[in-house]
């Protein structure tokens, strides 16, 4: 047997299949909102002091922003994910682990510089990329793809430091610290299809009106 590398096109209808229009929506209009929070959240007169430390309170802040909008969401049931909070291995920092039902697929959020880059080599996801890779077995008699337990592992990647993010990479990240695949879904218009209706709803992917795209979401789970 030998290690299985999926092809680019490959590795793109498996993010496209994993995470639907409807979720890619989702994710990027949680981490609008998370940038939208902190920008206000920066002008209360109560945090008045961290502007003069804005730079460093962005990168630091908007992580558990984020984070606490997506969460929002999948309690809510907007998308059908699970989420946990898991602690680096040094316990020095806390993250958000996303997963589907079945534990077949996992996604971390990372605040990175450049829509190039996937996050920075850490333990705890070198652990988690190096059980998918690993998982991915072409069998040399059948020439089929052999998957073990370990679950396909994503990253969902935003930055930096602005007042909106400049992009919002979503894919598959590889051992070599860059892309098999990606979609920076901060650049998809999502179309959402009221079937009751026929009619077609557009939510621009920039807005960050979350009441606006709650009451949209609401009306097509009717």
């Amino acid at each position: 047997m030998e290690i299985f590398k999926m092809a680019e096109d490959e590795a793109t209808h498996n993010i496209k299949n994993n995470f639907d229009t409807r979720t890619r929506m989702i994710f990027n209009q949680a981490i609008f909102a998370g940038y939208a929070k902190l920008n206000t959240w920066l002008k209360d007169d109560i945090n008045a002091f961290l502007l003069s430390y804005e730079k460093e309170a962005r990168g630091r802040v908007i992580n558990w922003a984020v984070d606490y909008f997506l969460k929002q969401y999948i309690d809510e049931e907007m998308i059908p994910f699970k989420y946990t909070s898991e602690y680096t291995k040094n316990g020095a920092f806390k993250f958000l682990s996303i997963h589907d039902l079945d534990k077949k697929m996992e996604l971390t959020i990372n605040q990175v510089s450049n829509k190039n880059m996937v996050a920075r080599k850490a333990k705890n996801r070198d652990e988690k990329l190096e059980g998918f890779q690993s998982s991915l077995i072409l069998d040399e008699k059948s020439k089929e793809i052999i998957m073990d337990d370990k679950p396909f592992y994503y990253q969902l990647n935003h930055g930096y430091q602005g007042i909106e993010p400049n992009f919002i990479m979503l894919g598959i990240p590889t051992q070599s610290n860059n892309w098999l695949a990606s979609i920076d879904i901060s650049k998809e218009l999502f179309l959402l299809s009221d079937t009751k209706s026929i009619t077609t709803t557009q939510v621009k992917a920039k807005s960050p009106d979350i009441s606006e795209l709650l009451e949209v979401l609401k009306e097509e789970k009717r």
